[in-house]
């Protein structure tokens, strides 16, 4: 009986071992051990300003971006990394632009979009007086 009951308790343990395995390594936006942020504001202008700060080596993780038009002529949004103010060392564009109609929402699709390391996330804003709020998830490590 106690021979019974050690397997059954090794199988529990290796299981659970497993779960935490799979769950730790998995994509940051669903670990639920990650430190989930977010950020929300409205945009105006058309200069590169920054939402999340560089940390160390780590890499920012989108989970969830979210962005309602509100006014302009052909307004759009995008998304940028870099270092120095406002990434304008480095930067690239690795989302949009995307074109924002009045009171309508843009829903990034289920996917995280990773920076490399130790770069900031600007938006940058397109057309012609455009304006639009947003709100982004991530998680940085």
């Amino acid at each position: 009986m106690k021979r019974v009951l050690l397997v059954l308790l090794w199988l529990c343990a290796s299981l659970s071992a497993q779960q935490f395995i799979s769950v730790v390594t998995s994509n940051p936006c669903q670990n639920p051990f990650a430190v989930l942020t977010s950020v929300a504001g409205a945009t105006s202008g058309t200069s590169a300003v920054q939402i999340v700060a560089a940390s160390g080596s780590m890499k920012i993780y989108l989970c969830s971006v979210t962005v309602t038009g509100v006014s302009g002529t052909s307004p759009t949004f995008s998304l940028k990394y870099g270092t120095g103010t406002a990434c304008a060392t480095s930067g690239v564009t690795f989302w949009g632009p995307i074109t924002t109609t009045a009171n309508t929402a843009f829903v990034m699709p289920p996917m995280p979009l990773v920076t490399p390391a130790s770069q900031e996330l600007c938006y940058v804003d397109g057309g012609t007086s455009p304006v639009q709020n947003y709100a982004i998830s991530y998680v940085q490590q």
